[in-house]
């Protein structure tokens, strides 16, 4: 007998954007897209795939950073240890800040990948929803990318994880139930972590 499979499935949207920017100099969140910077694009690309809520996990406090967030309707939740932990933990404050119980996955996007593609997060919705696979990762040319998806089932493993831990180890321990989405975009392994990687991706 098959199991059921919700067909209007409700899946946050997480964010993790609490990193220190070191490399870049400058806080990667705030750089210009077009006419809006960085995070305006990724959660417009987010709002736009009607993933709802939206929650961006952020660290070091930035007043200018904070009145954006403000203005594009998400949940702003704050990494207190954002120096000397892991993306595990910012990750585990995301689901936490998830307070709505008809929520049945969440999907991981990075804070320094604005190049997102609205298609490639539908595409990851509709996998889910057709299979209602424990979780859901794009794949280009064999690699893994972001975002990916994770069905409520498996928080709770999420949230045992330890600062230490990272989460290509939670996906590896999980491999035998990841279904992966073949798209034919490399945004789903480009972020920037440099001013040369921002060059390479921005728009012209």
């Amino acid at each position: 007998m098959e199991k059921a499979v919700d067909r209007n499935p409700r899946i946050a949207a997480i964010v993790l954007a609490a990193g220190l920017s070191t490399r870049m100099g400058e806080q990667k969140l705030l750089l210009p897209w077009g006419n809006k910077t960085v995070i305006e694009q990724i959660a417009g690309i987010i709002h736009q795939s009607g993933l709802d809520p939206i929650i961006v996990v952020t660290g070091k406090d930035d007043d200018k950073l904070n009145s954006i967030l403000d203005q594009v309707n998400v949940t702003r939740v704050v990494n207190a240890e954002y120096e000397n932990s892991s993306m595990v933990t910012s990750l585990q404050k995301g689901l936490n800040a998830i307070q709505r119980k008809d929520i049945q996955a969440s999907m991981v996007f990075l804070g320094d990948q604005p190049t997102v593609q609205e298609y490639t997060v539908r595409s990851i919705v509709e996998a889910f929803e057709n299979s209602g696979s424990e979780i859901v990762i794009p794949s280009f040319q064999f690699h893994q990318g972001h975002p990916w998806l994770v069905k409520r089932k498996l928080w709770s493993e999420i949230r045992e994880l330890n600062s230490k831990n990272t989460m290509q180890e939670f996906l590896s321990q999980h491999k035998k139930v990841i279904q992966y989405v073949i798209v034919d975009t490399p945004s789903v392994l480009q972020d920037m972590d440099t001013p040369e990687d921002f060059q390479k991706i921005k728009p012209v």
